[in-house]
């Protein structure tokens, strides 16, 4: 895909040679698909699934071979449940070997969080999350109502944190903030857990630093020294979090032609409040906006549909305008559109 921008509208040239002129376009491109940035090496083969979601998928992992996954989120928990059988064990690594908290099956109302006008920083973030969730648990009996109602305010509190903070809080508390934000169903959580015990699913901190083809699959080492033989490896990192690891024609060509930068800490893409995506240094305004994923650098919480919902409305209003000013321009009303997704 190539495309010619101007501050007005954009001329959008596709693979099949077609092409279609737009005043906004609107990139929906869901979560951004995997590479092989996961993988320490580049290694060729069917049996090792980048993407374990795509269709057909799993059925390149052998039947009666032991399996790894790489991660230990929420897709670990689905694609373990769903590859694991009686003489199989499906080994779980990550860097931390932490796995999400369990929904309850009836969640109390959510609990605001203080005034947290002194987080300026990293460290008085800290603290105001952890004595939150302790006065929480002390006085409701339970940590999630204070994680439940920081949700509204988990962008503000990111975007008053500096760069370096934002660097630290990705590198020392991110983990640990999602496996407590993003759980997993109680029926989910129960068939880990037995799975676990059965010895079934294994899952234990570790990092894949060889996996080395053999006639039945991979001979596996880990940076501990631990070596395992597996037939298949399934990528559960979840979705890459930096633009420059995107392998989207598309977002490569925004950020080729200077219609979009990266995001902030090369997160996504760079946006306005309204979701109007910014432009490299010296290049005019262009008619591109975006929502979900795609500005996670800027709102760090992007991906579920209540603050999707939100971004939406933004941008239908910042683009109606933008008609409505045409059309007092004489330039005519209607604006070309074209909702871009995966």
């Amino acid at each position: 895909m190539d495309l010619a921008v101007d501050e007005d509208s954009t001329q959008l040239v596709f693979a099949t040679g077609g092409s279609l002129r737009a005043r906004a376009v609107v990139l929906a491109l869901g979560q951004p698909r995997s590479g092989s940035g996961w993988l320490p090496h580049p290694v060729s083969s069917p049996r090792i699934i980048s993407d374990p979601w795509h269709p057909a998928a799993l059925d390149a992992v052998p039947p009666e071979s032991d399996v790894l996954l790489v991660g230990t989120g929420l897709t670990m928990a689905d694609i373990a449940l769903t590859l694991t059988r009686p003489g199989r064990v499906v080994h779980a690594v990550s860097r931390h070997g932490l796995v999400p908290q369990r929904h309850v099956r009836q969640p109390p109302p959510t609990i605001p969080p203080p005034p947290y006008g002194e987080c300026a920083d990293l460290p008085a973030l800290r603290r105001m999350v952890l004595r939150h969730a302790a006065v929480c648990r002390r006085v409701h009996g339970d940590w999630r109502p204070a994680i439940d109602g920081l949700r509204s305010s988990t962008s503000l509190l990111w975007q008053r944190l500096s760069p370096d903070d934002r660097r630290r809080f990705l590198a020392e508390d991110l983990r640990r903030w999602e496996v407590h934000r993003h759980r997993v169903p109680p029926g989910t959580a129960d068939a880990l857990a037995a799975a676990c015990t059965e010895g079934r699913v294994s899952i234990t901190s570790g990092r894949l630093t060889q996996a080395t083809p053999t006639p039945g699959g991979f001979h596996i080492r880990l940076a501990d020294g631990r070596s395992l033989h597996v037939g298949a490896v399934v990528n559960c990192t979840g979705a890459p979090r930096s633009v420059h690891d995107s392998t989207d024609p598309f977002i490569r060509a925004l950020l080729r032609s200077g219609a979009a930068r990266p995001g902030p800490l090369g997160l996504g893409l760079d946006t306005a409040p309204d979701g109007r995506l910014v432009t490299r240094d010296g290049h005019p305004p262009a008619p591109f906006w975006t929502l979900g994923a795609l500005r996670l650098g800027n709102l760090s919480e992007t991906t579920a549909i209540p603050e999707i919902r939100v971004q939406a409305t933004g941008i239908a209003t910042s683009v109606l305008s933008m008609a409505a000013a045409h059309a007092g321009d004489g330039a005519g009303a209607g604006v070309g559109g074209v909702l871009s997704s995966t």
